[in-house]
């Protein structure tokens, strides 16, 4: 009998979770000129926990482009966040999604860096996504995981809270594995945070801006990671150590906020009402 409870449960948590997780289908968003932003709904600590959605979100501030935000679970045609609606047209993946805005708006926010920090600017972008972005995933989902389920399935309700979560967990776990970083141990992957942060932290320097004293793309995905990294309540000791190691970064990630994010504690307010 149990088991048939369990597995009843099971089954009504995998339907809850599909029908609240779902990919767009039909485009209505047409206005002209305006961006609509597609996110994961609103954290209570910062305007998202996702690092690819802040991403793209500072992007557009940055960028001065017309927008709009909807924050819900209704994933892109590749069942992943953030994606755009632009001119009648759905767009996947954070990086095309600035590629489309760049050519819809006329923008270049790289056009006063040589062919040398292009390149350098890329590789940091690639370390951001691909060993930092997976760093934050192994701290919030393997070993952070108690604080992530009450921020993420606190409003859900139980027991589908409890089901959906170790399904997304597992999923999510399995890619970090399949990654590589989730095969590590918790003090190998902050041995490996540590070293990418003093990586970001040597080449930032005293500069206003990560690739000088002007604001170019790779800032948004800088600080968006960094942001992320610092976000309460995840801070732990590899955070604060990063913290008082590398001070140019919390001093970049505050500059940050305060030229384009200045409603910063109003946009995740909006999650506590």
């Amino acid at each position: 009998m149990m088991l048939l409870i369990i597995g009843a449960l099971a089954i009504a948590g995998a339907a809850y979770f599909m029908l609240s997780k779902k990919k767009t289908n039909v485009k209505v968003f047409d206005k002209p000129g305006v961006v609509r932003l597609h996110i994961w709904p609103r954290a209570p600590m910062a305007p998202n926990l996702s690092g690819p959605c802040l991403k793209l979100w500072t992007y557009l501030r940055i960028a001065k482009v017309p927008y709009e935000v909807k924050a819900n679970t209704e994933t892109s045609s590749k069942g992943k966040m953030p994606w755009i609606e632009l001119e009648g047209k759905a767009i996947a993946d954070s990086e095309f999604c600035i590629e489309a805005i760049n050519e819809r708006f006329n923008i270049d926010l790289d056009g006063h860096l040589s062919k040398k920090e292009r390149s350098i600017a890329h590789t940091y972008r690639k370390m951001l996504e691909e060993s930092v972005y997976w760093g934050i995933v192994c701290k919030r989902w393997m070993y952070k995981f108690d604080i992530l389920y009450a921020l993420m399935f606190g409003d859900v309700p139980f027991p589908f809270n409890l089901i959906i979560s170790l399904m997304v967990r597992r999923g999510t776990v399995q890619q970090a594995k399949a990654q590589g970083y989730g095969r590590h141990t918790e003090k190998e992957v902050e041995h490996i945070m540590l070293q990418d942060a003093e990586a970001l932290s040597m080449y930032l320097g005293d500069n206003a801006f990560f690739t000088g004293d002007k604001v170019a793309s790779v800032d948004a995905i800088v600080f968006a990671q960094l942001a992320m990294l610092f976000c309460e309540p995840f801070e732990d000791d590899c955070v604060k150590e990063m913290k008082t190691k590398f001070p140019n970064l919390v001093a970049y990630v505050n500059r940050m906020k305060k030229t384009y994010w200045p409603d910063w504690e109003e946009e995740f307010a909006r999650k506590k009402k």
